[in-house]
């Protein structure tokens, strides 16, 4: 929950505060150089899920610290909560990778196109490596692991 409401926070700045994360606004329009690029409606989109996705995980994780229920009902509710807040956390997440990697061309688009492309190959290796350890640990400790914690007769 915390991961969730750092990312929130984060995107919710870059959203509404746009000289802080998008370089170049005409002083008195104020509106992005950018706007017509591709890598600005990568942008905008990307924190827009963010922001969207982040916070429905933070909802997610509050219904079940708020949730009182019954020890049968925990075996069916918790895993599949638990399990939405995890995927929203993890969209959330890859938007943000999207959202830095579309800020940075924009921002460094008059640089050398091998730097735009090493930065962006590096910001997409640690969700090669998130998506698979998280969702094994997340659907087996979810699922597999539920007759553990029943009632023995």
């Amino acid at each position: 929950m915390l991961v969730s409401t750092l990312i929130t926070a984060g995107v919710f700045i870059a959203t509404f505060c746009p000289n802080s994360s998008i370089p170049s606004i005409h002083k008195k329009t104020q509106t992005p150089n950018f706007l017509h690029k591709p890598a600005f409606l990568a942008f905008s989109l990307a924190v827009t899920f963010a922001l969207i996705s982040a916070s429905a995980s933070i909802l997610m994780f509050l219904s079940i610290l708020i949730s009182s229920y019954a020890e049968e009902e925990c075996f069916k509710l918790l895993p599949k909560r638990l399990l939405i807040g995890m995927v929203a956390q993890i969209i959330s997440i890859t938007n943000m990778m999207v959202a830095f990697s579309a800020a940075f061309c924009m921002s460094y688009s008059h640089g050398s196109k091998w730097v735009q492309i090493f930065i962006f190959v590096i910001s997409i290796v640690p969700l090669f490596l998130l998506f698979p350890l998280c969702w094994f640990d997340i659907i087996r400790s979810s699922y597999f692991c539920m007759p553990l914690f029943r009632r023995r007769k």
